[in-house]
């Protein structure tokens, strides 16, 4: 009985596995098809329709000459603190920092976040000693802590370029 189901699926398969096997490449060809139609249409439905590419919905154009603008700078306050020290005579230090920001409103929230930024700062140097601050590296530190705090302090983002020392007296 097994012998003769082979011998008919041999004899008989062979003409009939054609036509099929063309119909059915068809079908899985229209039905992949059909899928990647509509998820393209999905995924454009939720990714915001005729945007660019890179942009998400809501979100503000970025302007290509912003990097040729000129920074708006705005100058903080002179800080002068003392440095924390074990020795009777304590080392101090003058700072003037200006900040360059990109957009006009980016100085109006750095004028908003100035005393919260200014006491920040003056808390943090107090706890330094001298010799953090001495040489490149401990300026370069300190100004990625400013450019820090600028971010935790305040609510809305500023687009700062640099922070600039006018004065870095430490003695």
């Amino acid at each position: 009985m097994v012998k003769d189901l082979e011998e008919d699926d041999g004899e008989d398969a062979g003409p009939a596995k054609g036509k099929g096997g063309k119909k059915k490449l068809i079908v899985i060809v229209a039905a992949a098809l059909v899928v990647l139609l509509a998820g393209g249409g999905a995924a454009f439905f939720f990714l915001g329709g005729k945007k660019a590419p890179g942009e998400q919905a809501g979100e503000e154009k970025i302007d290509p000459n912003a990097a040729l603008k000129p920074p708006l700078m705005h100058e903080m306050a002179d800080i002068v603190v003392d440095l924390k020290t074990d020795q009777c005579r304590t080392p101090f230090l003058k700072l003037k920092v200006r900040l360059a920001v990109t957009d006009e409103k980016d100085v109006t929230i750095l004028k908003e976040i100035e005393p919260f930024l200014i006491d920040k700062l003056k808390v943090h140097l107090r706890d330094l000693t001298a010799n953090d601050l001495r040489g490149a590296a401990g300026s370069e530190k300190l100004r990625f802590d400013i450019a820090n705090m600028i971010v935790v302090s305040g609510g809305k983002p500023v687009k700062l370029r640099a922070v600039l020392f006018k004065e870095f007296l430490l003695q």
